[in-house]
């Protein structure tokens, strides 16, 4: 299945789109199940549990009936939808056919549907197949299954051009990386014809592919392939090239070391007291016929000593920051969701996320965007979390209106935490700013 954004290749198991970030159209339960069923078998042959005549009899098997009485099929590619019309197989999306009027009154109607379409009501197989004996009608049955699979089913690629090859330029096995880092995998893959698309899979799921600039594919393609690990460990990073046939080659493989970083040690700061005076006793003057009354020895009051606030002093040095990771979104830990490095018309918010070591409660971070090479909006903030190591994150956002935009308000847990007006008291119609907000309490 394609994305209906972008058109980039879906498979079973994807939520989003890995090349535009949309959500995966839902299809209906019998066509879902002939996916899932296609990239079953072709991975099992691809890992060669399958020999190429059982792999090809299995995808003559792929035919559904809907609810509607229409039967579907899935193109070999994987991704093209294809209507039996009651004389032959045409292209057509599922998605879109839901409110498309139904196919003639000649389509087959049995609750399991056959590999072959049926011909229509009328013709006598029953009294032909009386009339032929067993033999014969074996051999019938033969020759029209053989005629079906190249008269109705529809074309799913050229024969095979031989498998494309792939190697990992970088990085180098045993890399070590930080847990939040983002990982670049540089690749380069070749065929006879033609390389039409290379995917990254972490962990035996796909985080990212390319697809080739050139629709028809190319016979070389170089680029770089991006992951960010969420969980600390060796991670196994696979690249695979696929050419024009949907043939994958072998996988070239790779493996990361993701290490945690260490929780920060906090610096304890020991208060100075400042000493305070102790009195002198002022000695009381007795007169001459008085009988002597004894001088109080001086009482000492102990007095607290008074700390002094030492302003918080950088126990690490210099600040680092790491690459910047551009997204969409933020899930509830904080971490982008959808990372992209390039975002589609239409797009009013982007996060930028990066982790940084040697900062200090009281370091001033000033974030400047830019936008063709000029400076497009700018804030500061002051660090404010506790320890030496962590993870920070702005976001630019852009509103406009028809008329004029007056105001934007940013809201937090259903109350209003920041504002900005338009500059121009009538309002502007793009306005383009940062809004702020320090959270008081633990959670999401």
């Amino acid at each position: 299945m394609k994305c209906t954004q972008c058109g980039a290749e879906l498979v079973p198991e994807d939520k989003f789109c890995g090349e535009c970030g949309a959500p995966r159209p839902q299809l209906p339960p019998p066509l879902a199940e002939i996916e899932r069923r296609f990239h079953e078998l072709r991975a099992r042959h691809q890992a060669g549990e399958l020999d190429d005549a059982t792999y090809e009899a299995e995808l003559q098997k792929l035919v559904v009936q809907d609810a509607a009485g229409s039967l579907w099929t899935l193109g070999r590619d994987g991704a093209t939808w294809y209507w039996y019309d009651g004389e032959g197989w045409v292209q057509r999306d599922p998605l879109a056919a839901e409110e498309a009027p139904s196919p003639p009154a000649a389509r087959p109607v049995a609750a399991s549907a056959p590999a072959v379409p049926p011909v229509a009501k009328g013709f006598p197989w029953k009294r032909i197949a009386a009339g032929i004996g067993g033999i014969l009608l074996v051999v019938v049955l033969v020759v029209a299954a053989m005629w079906a699979s190249n008269r109705f089913l529809p074309a799913r690629g050229t024969a095979p051009s031989g498998k494309p090859s792939v190697e990992i330029l970088s990085p180098p096995i045993g890399s070590q990386v930080s847990l939040g880092e983002q990982v670049e995998v540089e690749y380069q893959a070749s065929d006879t014809v033609a390389v039409v698309r290379v995917e990254l899979e972490a962990d035996g799921r796909v985080v990212d592919g390319q697809n080739s600039p050139l629709p028809e594919g190319q016979p070389s393609l170089t680029g770089m392939l991006r992951w960010t690990p969420a969980t600390p460990g060796t991670h196994t990073l696979i690249v695979r090239a696929y050419n024009r046939d949907r043939i994958a080659s072998d996988p070239a493989a790779v493996d990361i070391v993701v290490a945690e970083m260490p929780e920060p040690t906090p610096t304890q700061v020991i208060p100075t007291a400042t000493p305070m005076p102790i009195p002198t006793a002022t000695p009381t003057q007795v007169p001459p016929t008085a009988t002597p009354t004894p001088i109080p020895s001086a009482t000492l009051t102990q007095v607290p000593p008074t700390a002094t606030r030492i302003p918080p002093t950088p126990t690490m040095g210099p600040t680092e920051f790491d690459p910047i990771i551009f997204a969409t979104g933020l899930d509830a830990e904080g971490n982008p969701a959808y990372p992209a490095t390039t975002f589609p018309p239409g797009t009013t918010i982007v996060y930028a996320v990066w982790a940084c070591r040697g900062v200090y409660p009281g370091l001033e971070l000033v974030n400047r965007w830019y936008l063709n090479g000029q400076e497009y909006a700018s804030s500061g903030v002051y660090w404010e979390q506790p320890g030496e190591r962590g993870r920070w994150w702005v976001s630019l956002y852009r509103a406009s209106d028809a008329v004029a935009v007056v105001r934007v308000e940013l809201e937090a847990e259903g109350r209003v935490v920041d504002g900005q007006n338009s500059p121009v008291s009538e309002g502007q119609p793009s306005l383009t700013g940062i809004l702020r907000w320090t959270p008081a309490t633990p959670g999401t």
